[in-house]
C-alpha cells in the first residue's frame, strides 16, 4: 500500500469515528442547563457591572444552553461586555467569527494570543478587531473552555469531547468565553483593556465552569435513534 493509499486510509477511520461519535451519542433530556454564574464576581478591582439579557433570537436558538450576558464599566467609564454560552449541547457552539460575520461585522484582524491570567500563568485566546457599517468598531477576545482545559479552535475541542463521550460514557460540558468592547482611543488601548479585565475574571470563571460541570459529569448518554 502506498503511503498516500495509507493517510487516505487513515483519513477514512478518522472520519468514520468522528462520525459514530457525533450520531451515536447525545446528552439526555431537552431541558436548559442551569447555573447562576455565582462564582463570577459583579465588582473586581475598580469594575463594577450590570446583568443583561442576550436577544429573543439567541436565547432560542441555544435552548439547552446557560447564558451569561455581563457589561463591567472602569472608572473612566470605558466598559467591555462579557458573554458565555456554557452548555452538553456542542452543536450550540459556533467559532465566534461565523456569528459575527452573518451579524455584518468585518474581521478587519485576527490573532493568536497568549493571555496572561491571575494568579500567574497564560493561556491561548483569539483576539479580533471588528467592523460594522452600524455600529462602532470593535475587539474582541475568545477562548473555549471544559473542565479546566482552553482552547482557540472548536473543531479539535469538540473531537475531544465527542471521544470522552464515548469512551467515558459521560458528559463533560463546554464553555464560550467572549469578551468584547468598543474601540474609543485605539485598537491597541481596547485589546488591552479588553486582555486586563479577562486576565483578572479567569480564575473566577474556570472555578465557576469546573463547579457547575460537577453537577452534569456523572450524567448518563443515550443512543441516539438511527
Amino acid at each position: 500500500m502506498s503511503k498516500v493509499q495509507s493517510n487516505a486510509l487513515l483519513l477514512i477511520v478518522a472520519l468514520s469515528l468522528t462520525l459514530a461519535v457525533v450520531y451515536g451519542v447525545k446528552p439526555i433530556g431537552n431541558e436548559r442547563n442551569r447555573t447562576d454564574f455565582s462564582m463570577i464576581p459583579k465588582e473586581i478591582d475598580g469594575w463594577t457591572s450590570v446583568d443583561q439579557k442576550f436577544d429573543e433570537e439567541t436565547i432560542k436558538g441555544l435552548p439547552q444552553s446557560d447564558l451569561l450576558l455581563r457589561t463591567y464599566s472602569n472608572e473612566l467609564g470605558e466598559q467591555v461586555t462579557l458573554a458565555i454560552v456554557y452548555g452538553t449541547d456542542l452543536g450550540d457552539f459556533h467559532q465566534p467569527e461565523i456569528c459575527m460575520q452573518g451579524q455584518g461585522w468585518r474581521i478587519t484582524d485576527r490573532s493568536e494570543i497568549s493571555l496572561p491570567v491571575q494568579p500567574r500563568g497564560t493561556i491561548q485566546a483569539i483576539s479580533l478587531i471588528m467592523e460594522h457599517d452600524t455600529a462602532p468598531r470593535s475587539a474582541c477576545l475568545y477562548w473555549f473552555s471544559s473542565k479546566g482545559r482552553t482552547a482557540t479552535f472548536l473543531g479539535s475541542h469538540k473531537l475531544r469531547l465527542y471521544l470522552y463521550r464515548l469512551v467515558r460514557r459521560k458528559i463533560e460540558p463546554a464553555a464560550l468565553i467572549r469578551f468584547t468592547a468598543p474601540v474609543e482611543e485605539s485598537d491597541e488601548h481596547t485589546q488591552q483593556l479588553v486582555c486586563t479585565l479577562a486576565g483578572k475574571l479567569f480564575p473566577y470563571l474556570q472555578a465557576e465552569l469546573n463547579a457547575s460541570d460537577g453537577n452534569i459529569a456523572n450524567s448518563n448518554l443515550t443512543k441516539r435513534n438511527p
